[in-house]
């Protein structure tokens, strides 16, 4: 029973990789000439679904507002962004301790299933960076439309540095598989 279950979280992360999107960096552009730290954004298209999560490594940026741009202009604005501070290697403990599951394959492969553990070797650790993620959805009011021509849809994140100053990242849509 156990290794179906560890099986079904492998299929479950490979049929989550199988799906439309992209991933990436962007230096958001500041309304000043400063140099501001980059961002990481993962898109997918999911039924009529963009859904955006930017990951801030360092925690400097707050998220403003999120919005799916299509070709003439339009302007389709995320209703909710959900977001979280976390400490990218602290354990349910603090400890550092860590432990992951994963898996890959293919059709002529098999699959293959991954346990992980990471723990810190020496007595004193420096605390873990805080990092942010941000996570919206946009509704798309035309999928087929949208399918059509996803390659000239954009997505726009606005975003506010500690001090207010704000800045734009653009962030291409994610295309259809199909």
């Amino acid at each position: 029973m156990r290794k179906l279950a560890v099986l079904l979280s492998a299929l479950t992360l490979l049929a989550g990789c199988a799906n439309s999107g992209g991933y990436g960096e962007a230096r958001p552009e500041p309304a000043a000439a400063a140099v501001q730290p980059n961002i990481v954004w993962r898109t997918v298209l999911a039924g009529d679904v963009v859904e955006v999560e930017l990951t801030d490594p360092n925690a400097y940026y707050r998220v403003e507002r999120i919005e799916l741009v299509g070709p003439a202009g339009q302007t389709y604005t995320a209703t909710t962004l959900t977001r979280e501070t976390v400490r990218e290697d602290a354990g349910p403990y603090g400890s550092g301790i860590g432990v992951g599951i994963g898996g890959y394959g293919g059709s002529s492969s098999g699959a293959a299933v991954g346990l992980g553990l990471s723990f810190p070797l020496g007595s004193a650790s420096q605390p873990a960076p805080t990092v942010t993620r941000t996570k919206a959805r946009i509704r798309v009011p035309d999928a087929d439309a949208y399918r059509r021509t996803a390659g000239q849809w954009t997505i726009n994140a606005y975003l506010s540095d500690p001090a207010g100053t704000p800045s734009l990242a653009k962030i291409p849509a994610p295309t259809p598989v199909d």
